[in-house]
């Protein structure tokens, strides 16, 4: 039976296991699935969809459950695992509603205000470096 992952990211989101050889070679991907996006994101028929919807197997879903990356996802509320379908917008209700990296929306234009811009991160901008010429 398949199941089901609700996503509200923009992108595509792509989950690898891979296996590390012991004698220190480049790791080799096993398994990969790839978790639809283009949630918040316009098609080219002017519809922005709430989230998307990617069908997986029973497999895939078991080993989506113990990925730290599908885990934390899942944490902040861009991913949900389900075992039922329904509709995408029922799904997508109750997870995180934006970040700061959708598009504009006319919320954010209430009131004829600008947008505003949310600086998100650790601490300050880095400062430019300069480094120091000697004339010859």
């Amino acid at each position: 039976m398949p199941k089901y992952v609700y996503s509200k990211l923009a992108n595509d989101y792509v989950i690898n296991q891979a296996s590390y050889p012991e004698d220190g070679k480049l790791p080799r991907i096993e398994r990969q699935i790839v978790i639809k996006g283009g949630a918040g994101v316009i098609t080219k028929n002017l519809i922005t969809p709430a989230g998307v919807v990617t069908e997986i197997t029973d497999d895939e879903a078991e080993w989506l459950k113990t990925n730290t990356s599908f885990i934390k996802q899942s944490k902040a509320g861009f991913l949900k695992l389900e075992g039922t379908s329904r509709t995408v917008e029922k799904a997508v209700s109750d997870m995180t509603d934006r970040d700061n990296s959708d598009q504009l929306q006319e919320i954010d234009f209430e009131e004829n205000k600008a947008p505003k811009a949310e600086v998100t991160g650790q601490g300050e901008a880095p400062k430019a470096r300069t480094r120091k010429v000697r004339a010859s």
